[in-house]
């Protein structure tokens, strides 16, 4: 009997320290975990492809542009970096942040609220209003065109071009 009382108290400590320290009490798909608390970099070249696809279905032109070198070096450095994860504060809100630069010279450029819909087909971001200190009213709509470990391929919903994104 007093074994089962300090199990008991240790069981209900345990979930009291949990909650005290900011446990999340939600579960997390699979799709969500891959999506959080990583740096999703653009892969500059991978979008540029999708552009070129994109420009040649509409005109005919054919293009194969492709960065190298000091340029390539330039645009990754300033490219947004998008990071998922929780609210610090209340440990079950979604948010995401994109972050343009790198180290002493980075800077936030978005942020936002983020959720997968119900069949996790599609990913839904709600912008900060900075200037109305609010949430913008209507998400962007994102379909989620490949999500592993690694790689993150999406498209916006009524546009023409995908946009992929690595994690480092």
């Amino acid at each position: 009997m007093k074994k089962t009382f300090n199990l008991i108290i240790a069981v209900l400590t345990a979930s009291l320290f949990l909650v005290a320290c900011g446990g999340s009490s939600k579960e997390f798909s699979a799709k969500e975990k891959m999506l959080m608390d990583k740096n999703w970099v653009p892969n500059l070249n991978a979008n540029l492809k999708s552009d070129n696809q994109a420009l040649e279905e509409s005109t005919g032109i054919k293009s194969d542009f492709q960065l190298g070198g000091d340029v390539e070096k330039i645009g990754n450095f300033l490219a947004g970096k998008y990071l998922f994860g929780l609210d610090s504060k209340t440990h079950t809100d979604q948010v995401y942040s994109i972050t343009a630069g790198q180290g002493i010279l980075s800077t936030t450029t978005g942020a936002g609220k983020w959720q997968f819909s119900e069949d996790e087909k599609y990913l839904l971001l709600t912008p900060w209003d900075y200037d109305k200190n609010e949430y913008k009213s209507e998400p962007t709509k994102y379909e989620i065109i490949e999500l592993t470990e690694n790689k993150l391929v999406w498209k916006q919903e009524g546009a023409s071009t995908t946009s992929t994104f690595e994690c480092n």
